[in-house]
């Protein structure tokens, strides 16, 4: 259970689905409305299973590059820079997941 965020000021909450293609976060809903990006992002898994990976593209099937993240478990990335080099795909060719994102601004913002 999640109950301790104290970075910055959330912004809309919003759905990506994963795809047999890595993908970044969608970029229009990682930025304030005066075009910062996110210092924070929280993340929970809602459906199927996402691998995901920095600096690099994730790869599909057993032991293919990246980190899973199950149906129900929710991941807090505390870094910019960790946000924008985050890529996601679907962990299984054609079981698209989806991830609901909250990015966090600084205060003010």
């Amino acid at each position: 259970m999640l109950n301790n965020i104290t970075d910055g000021v959330p912004g809309t909450t919003f759905k990506q689905t994963s795809t047999d293609t890595a993908a970044v976060l969608t970029a229009a809903s990682l930025l304030s409305s005066d075009g910062n990006r996110p210092i924070a992002i929280l993340i929970s898994c809602q459906t199927k299973t996402i691998r995901y990976a920095f600096n690099a593209t994730p790869v599909q099937a057993a032991g293919g590059l990246g980190h899973d993240i199950d149906d129900g478990e929710w991941l807090y990335i505390r870094s910019s820079a960790a946000i924008k080099a985050m890529k996601i795909i679907s962990a299984a060719s054609g079981n698209h997941g989806v991830l609901t994102i909250t990015p966090f601004f600084e205060s003010g913002r």
